[in-house]
């Protein structure tokens, strides 16, 4: 896997944005990986907190997977 990209509900603004990450910038290990995609000390300042988003990867040969659906939780 070479990059991610991430469309996910901005609650703030009331739009989707699409970040397109490198896989490097995961943390954990494993199959345990991660993005950390905001951080904030008030809870009610996030705007990705229980949100939808949609993602997909793109491995070493540059195909795209298809798009998989989800919503953000609280780590």
């Amino acid at each position: 896997m070479e990059q991610v990209e991430i469309r996910i509900f901005n609650r703030q603004d009331n739009r989707w944005d699409t970040k397109l990450l490198n896989y490097s910038e995961a943390k954990g290990s494993g199959v345990d990986r991660y993005f950390e995609m905001e951080t904030e000390p008030r809870e009610s300042r996030l705007k990705y907190l229980d949100q939808p988003y949609e993602v997909r990867v793109r491995d070493s040969d540059g195909q795209w997977s298809d798009w998989t659906f989800g919503s953000v939780v609280r780590v």
